[in-house]
């Protein structure tokens, strides 16, 4: 193999792109050789190659090297230097000496030859469990009894020492004894030299970037110890390697790894279809090892052994990943009917991956049952010593704790929610007066009143959400407004505005409550739909950790601008709709919709894994709103129905999820939704035109000869030729029946300079999906019936 084959067998194309600052989700990247909004390139792993579908640039990891550093770096190199780079940005075995003349160091001369070492006692591992022997078959024998394929064999490189001095015997030839001993293949046993692994399976362990660093290795009988490691070498430190790490990685990267006991875990979890696990080889997890893991920005799901060591383990390390920042879930493989120790048993008996799955819990929850609760009954001072338990120990820090506690202690008593508040944060009495009280109570509501009527009038939905949570106690207002900074200039009034702006939105309390989504777009989250297995509308109820997964598909999905429309509009935003498949997402759409939006809506749905928008205002005329139900419009305003892609099923919805309906809605709802498609039938049989989309000027739009120019933000204009609209009345009409015979174009603006540079070409198509927070929609066409569901 020449040395520009090994460098690409060995390579990882995503390490590549993330040393360029390429993030790379989903298998795919932005590409840095074009304007690119969108990420365009796609990236694919098994063949080492990234290319870009819109401008066709890329290469594997040699060649987009060469061309990132000549087109973008300006920094002209050859072939042979861009494979030097490949090598050092990845940390390879392979040395091209011969090539470029560049010395190698004796480090780096002993490290070539410690893994050249290890690289063929795997060849001879391998070849010893392939050869037709007696002691081979019966290895291969234990493998297949454990649900173990070829594949899977051979994918992780498993072989056999069958002997004492089978390796040291082979490898003498090649190497000398020193080497040997100094990776850890043989050791001095009375005045001879033996392998160090012997009668074993024998299972290569990489390091993070694929270059074999040692062994692991398991008897096949009762012996003890069952399995042992290589020592301690130059090439190997346990604490600084997860098994498999080199290649699961790419399957964890943004979305999760999941985290084992042994290789045989690791092993076992792939045949079973969990491409995205790692083994700590223990159970104590380092600060090396959790340095890895985040380093692939995903959530981490642990799944020890399910036995009192494993679980221990399981407690002790989940409050140092939460410190870390990182979401942490526990595979509870407890909750399975029958009894299995890990992935090797669940493997043997052929369990499902999806009932594996049925059993991920919070960490949060993992801790509350087996720390804290241990069997005990969830009676008021029980709860309330918990609470206050998991408060001190930092499990219990912000607003989605509390609710997590809550919604778990109302799920497994019959408390309600207001109890269970009133449990866990009892009123302090105070001996007062009552004149005292009154006067308190009286200046904290006239304050609070205050407050409300500025969040109002400064049209600041998340400060409204707060306030309304009662975020802010009695005790607060009148601690910090005893200050006379908060006193307006020579009067004795309160400067209601400096109080929002210098306390309130500077205050951590405040700002956990702007960053978490699941209170400012609770009502959506509490207000969702999908179909059960008969093709039914059902009424659902999320978990707080599904809510978390529909949040984190929202901000993948959506622009800044498009989030911030959606967070403040929320009479136009009131419903969530989950589709599991694109064949009930196709029927969300109303019979009139807009065709090529719906086409290109449905090609994102199936491709993209992203959150839709089905908008009402695309289906039916701005005259109909009068005669539409509360399904379509609200406060005379159409609104927009958000699809959440469950097309995996990463939400895990079970029947328990189903509100089940009163008997008096399920009389109720046949005869509504009839009545509301004879209105909309009614109403719209009349009227045979084409749609019209409306833009409000603001002013700072400069139009020429050619065509206007619209700024969008302060950084990005879209120039829309003369051809394509009309203003009238100070709004700006988009002439859909010209749209085929031009194009609108995406300018990035210099703030500075005021220079204009061309980004992208923008169809009415892709205007619309982009910006739809811009316009207004007028239809004024035939429309057939509402929407299937």
């Amino acid at each position: 193999m020449s040395a520009y084959d090994e460098i690409l067998s060995s390579s990882n194309i995503v390490n590549i792109l993330e040393y360029y600052g390429l993030k790379v989700n989903r298998n795919k990247c932005t590409c840095p050789f074009h304007n690119d909004t969108h990420p365009s390139m796609m990236v694919n792993t098994s063949k080492g190659i990234a290319k870009c579908f819109a401008c066709g640039s890329g290469g594997n990891v040699v060649s987009f090297i060469q061309k990132y550093e000549t087109e973008i770096n300006h920094n002209a190199i050859s072939t042979v230097e861009a494979m030097q780079k490949a090598i050092d940005i990845q940390h390879l075995n392979i040395v091209l000496s011969q090539n470029n003349n560049i010395p190698l160091t004796e480090e780096q001369k002993k490290q070539k030859t410690l893994s050249n070492i290890l690289k063929d006692a795997i060849i001879i591992c391998e070849n010893n469990l392939k050869t037709q022997n007696i002691d081979g078959e019966k290895i291969l024998d234990y493998l297949k009894s454990r649900n173990l394929s070829e594949q899977i064999i051979n994918n992780f490189h498993i072989g056999f020492n069958p002997t004492y001095n089978n390796i040291t015997n082979n490898l003498l030839s090649k190497y000398n004894m020193k080497d040997l001993i100094e990776v850890g293949i043989t050791k001095e046993s009375k005045n001879d030299y033996i392998d160090i692994f012997s009668h074993r399976i024998m299972i290569p362990i990489f390091d993070q970037y694929g270059n074999p660093v040692g062994f692991g290795a398991r008897v096949l009988g009762d012996a003890k110890p069952k399995y042992i490691n290589t020592m301690a070498t130059p090439l190997f430190n346990k604490s600084e390697l997860l098994f498999n790490y080199h290649k699961a990685k790419s399957f964890a990267r943004d979305y999760e790894m999941i985290v084992v006991e042994g290789y045989m875990d690791v092993i076992s979890s792939n045949a079973m279809g969990f491409a995205n696990t790692v083994g700590i080889m223990g159970t104590a997890l380092t600060k090396e090892q959790i340095e890895l893991l985040k380093k692939l920005k995903c959530e981490i799901t642990l799944s020890l052994d399910n036995d009192d060591a494993g679980k221990n383990a399981m407690i002790r390390v989940i409050p140092e990943l939460l410190n870390e920042g990182l979401e942490v879930n526990v595979l509870d493989i407890s909750k399975l009917e029958g009894k299995y120790k890990d992935f090797g048993d669940l493997q043997v008996a052929n369990i499902k991956k999806e009932d594996v799955y049925k059993t991920k819990i919070s960490a949060f929850i993992f801790l509350l049952e087996n720390q804290y609760l241990q069997n005990k009954e969830l009676n008021v001072d029980n709860i309330y010593t918990i609470y206050k338990k998991m408060q001190r120990d930092g499990l219990i820090k912000n607003t989605k704790d509390i609710l997590r506690f809550k919604e778990y202690v109302t799920n497994k008593t019959n408390f309600k929610l207001k109890e269970v508040e009133d449990i866990i944060m009892p009123k302090e009495v105070k001996q007062e007066s009552r004149v005292e009280r009154y006067k308190g109570l009286f200046f904290y509501y006239y304050i609070m009143d205050h407050l409300k009527k500025y969040a109002i009038n400064h049209q600041d939905r998340i400060l409204q959400k707060y306030l309304e949570a009662n975020s802010i106690s009695q005790e607060v207002i009148e601690e910090t407004l005893n200050n006379e900074n908060y006193l307006k200039d020579g009067e004795n009034t309160i400067d209601i505005s400096r109080y929002v702006n210098e306390y309130i939105y500077t205050s951590d309390d405040y700002i956990k409550f702007k960053n978490d989504k699941i209170f400012i777009l609770e009502n959506l989250l509490n207000n969702v739909k999908s179909f059960d297995q008969e093709g039914k509308v059902v009424n659902i109820k999320l978990s707080v950790e599904q809510k978390d997964i529909v949040l984190k598909q929202y901000a993948e999905s959506f622009e800044t601008s498009i989030k911030e429309y959606i967070e403040n509009n929320p009479d136009e935003f009131e419903d969530l709709f989950i589709a599991n498949n694109t064949s009930q997402f196709e029927k969300l759409f109303p019979k009139t919709y807009v065709e090529t939006l719906k086409e290109q809506a449905v090609s994102r749905f199936k491709n993209e894994n992203v959150m839709e928008a089905v908008r009402y205002g695309l289906a039916y005329p701005d005259n109909m709103k009068s005669a539409m139900t509360r399904q379509f419009v609200n406060n005379d305003k159409y609104k927009t129905l958000l699809v959440f892609n469950n097309n995996k099923n990463i939400l895990g919805l079970t029947p328990e999820n189903i509100i089940k309906e009163t008997k008096e809605e399920l009389e109720r709802k046949p005869e509504k939704v009839q009545d509301d498609i004879q209105k909309t039938e009614v109403e719209t049989a009349k009227n045979n035109k084409d749609m019209s989309i409306f833009i409000k000027l603001s002013g700072k739009e400069k139009e020429s000869y050619k065509g206007i120019y619209l700024p969008i933000d302060s950084g990005t204009q879209v120039f829309i030729p003369k051809q394509l609209y009309r203003i009238d009345d100070g709004r700006l009409q988009i002439l859909n029946s010209q749209s085929k015979s031009a194009n609108m174009s995406e300018y990035a603006v210099d703030e500075n300079t005021r220079t204009k540079k061309f980004m992208n070409r923008l169809t009415l198509d892709n205007f619309y999906h982009k910006y739809f927070n811009l316009y207004e929609i007028s239809m004024e066409k035939e429309v057939i019936p509402s929407a299937s569901y």
